[in-house]
């Protein structure tokens, strides 16, 4: 056991390993942004200034703003963290005292309190929830758009049950002639060049059931969909990077953003009306987490489902936010002129606690 923990240790410390690119602006030769990924408390914006809790374990993903020399396309330059305590009981979780300083360059907002650059404050957490941390990058910065922290925590040897699955009904549809479209026109599926594809795809998702994990509480639904992928032999382009692009049942084709139309791709969808074995009991109570998967931590037994759009998520059966939040905000969907289904979680795709806490 302590062989198996060390080989993943150490393959996920290679995961982190990114080369440390220059902080300018420019993009890879394959058109994607750079990207400096880090473990390190110096390297972070937002620090624990005391550590009286725990000592953190901290990660900072940076995206440099950047052009994709293939389709001309400007990436911002966005700065994505977490902060992540393992205690021993619950009760550390619901009210820790954290003293958190603005390190670097900006001051932060979290909740109605502002912390000015190199100043600190002394906040009342509940790490069983998202604490969300707002960089407040002026508009002038030349560098950086955008940036935040998530501040989260989870319990030493405490496991939840995570029932995990996907859903395709609308590329189903869509391939019956059954779908109808919530944003913008979609060529039938007879007139469609991906329509074999599509397909092959769904074949292969076809073999894919729904899995009961378990994991520490605290552990992200990036670690989650990761064992999922692992046991079902399904293979995730991106989970690293905190954006799904594609997803496939291994042999299989893949599926993901803009395969059938300019609105398509992956969201993910959690339920916390569950019973002991995580099965759903409300199926109303789907909803979509207005933060990316590695921002969203479970500290309960929960059902998680990966649901395929093709419009921007209104063509899924749940609420934004919370159950029962209503549609996307038009503002996140009408993001780009050219758009982006990664443009529903712009401010924390990427932020997420260190990977090597995860198994």
């Amino acid at each position: 056991m302590k062989k198996k923990l060390l080989s993943l240790s150490l393959a996920l410390m290679m995961v982190l390993s990114v080369v440390c690119l220059p902080m300018q602006a420019f993009a890879r030769e394959d058109g994607k942004p750079s990207v400096k990924t880090s473990t390190k408390k110096e390297d972070s914006y937002v620090i624990d200034e005391k550590e009286t809790l725990v000592k953190p374990n901290y990660i900072t993903v940076t995206t440099f703003r950047g052009r994709n020399s293939k389709t001309g396309e400007e990436y911002k330059g966005v700065v994505r963290g977490n902060l992540f305590y393992e205690v021993n009981n619950a009760s550390q979780l619901t009210n820790a005292q954290i003293t958190l300083k603005a390190q670097k360059d900006f001051g932060f907002t979290l909740g109605d309190t502002t912390v000015e650059a190199g100043k600190s404050h002394t906040f009342n957490l509940d790490l069983t929830k998202t604490n969300i941390v707002k960089l407040n990058i002026p508009e002038t910065n030349g560098e950086f758009e955008e940036g935040s922290y998530v501040i989260s925590g989870g319990v030493k040897g405490q496991t939840v049950k995570i029932k995990v699955s996907m859903d395709v009904t609308n590329p189903q549809a869509w391939l019956d002639g059954n779908y109808e479209p919530k944003m913008g026109e979609i060529d039938p599926a007879d007139e469609h060049p991906d329509k074999a594809k599509v397909e092959n795809a769904l074949e292969g998702f076809a073999q894919v059931g729904e899995t009961t994990i378990v994991v520490p509480k605290g552990t992200t639904a990036t670690e989650v969909f990761r064992t999922f992928g692992e046991i079902n032999k399904v293979t995730m382009e991106g989970l690293d990077q905190g954006y799904i692009r594609r997803i496939n049942k291994q042999g299989f084709d893949p599926i993901g953003e803009f395969d059938i139309n300019n609105y398509s791709g992956w969201m993910y969808t959690v339920n916390y009306a569950v019973d002991k074995d995580a099965k759903v009991l409300d199926s109303s109570k789907w909803f979509m987490p207005n933060v990316g998967v590695a921002g969203h931590t479970f500290n309960k037994n929960a059902a998680m489902r990966w649901n395929f759009t093709m419009a921007y998520g209104q063509d899924i059966d749940a609420g934004w936010g919370e159950p029962g939040g209503g549609d996307m905000p038009t503002s996140l969907r009408a993001y780009r002129v050219n758009p982006s289904i990664e443009d529903l979680v712009p401010q924390w795709a990427n932020s997420g606690r260190a990977l090597t806490q995860a198994k």
